[in-house]
């Protein structure tokens, strides 16, 4: 069974766009494959990283662990262009969100947001927040939520 994700750009406080990814969204799989793509391939450089796999692959991926070749837009030859936002990306069945910011200052982070249905509205929830200059962290020990910063979809 799919694990579905997004891999994005945070847009503001709880918002994001970015691209569909249909296999290995749990934290130790898309989590961990982007950390390493971030700190091998892309050798440190967020924006390149993001303007690679999201700029560069409207379709979105079927698993970001073959980076590059496992894109919906090249490898199969899709067109449709799948923008992956805090309003769709539920609807999309993804069950996280890698959402990155670069602030000015400071170290670039990789916010990992999980899905949650409450009350029969689905939210999503901050499972961790990793500093990409800081220690890799455990990403087998990212299950659920474990803070309650909350986002409406």
């Amino acid at each position: 069974m799919s694990t579905r994700s997004a891999i994005a750009r945070a847009t503001g406080p709880g918002t994001f766009a970015g691209r569909y990814v249909h296999f290995d969204g749990y934290p130790a799989g898309v989590g961990q494959a982007l950390w390493d793509l971030y700190h091998g391939e892309f050798d440190g450089d967020l924006d390149r990283m993001l303007e690679a796999i999201i700029d560069r692959h409207p379709a979105g991926w079927s698993s970001i662990d073959d980076y590059p070749d496992s894109c919906y837009c090249h490898d199969r030859g899709e067109t449709r262009r799948l923008t992956v936002t805090q309003r769709n990306a539920y609807r999309l069945c993804c069950e996280f969100v890698y959402a990155f910011e670069a602030p000015e200052r400071g170290a670039p982070t990789m916010r990992i947001l999980a899905a949650h249905d409450g009350r029969g509205r689905p939210r999503w929830e901050t499972l961790a927040e990793v500093a990409l200059d800081g220690h890799e962290p455990d990403w087998t020990s990212m299950h659920g939520t474990d803070t309650s910063a909350e986002h409406d979809d």
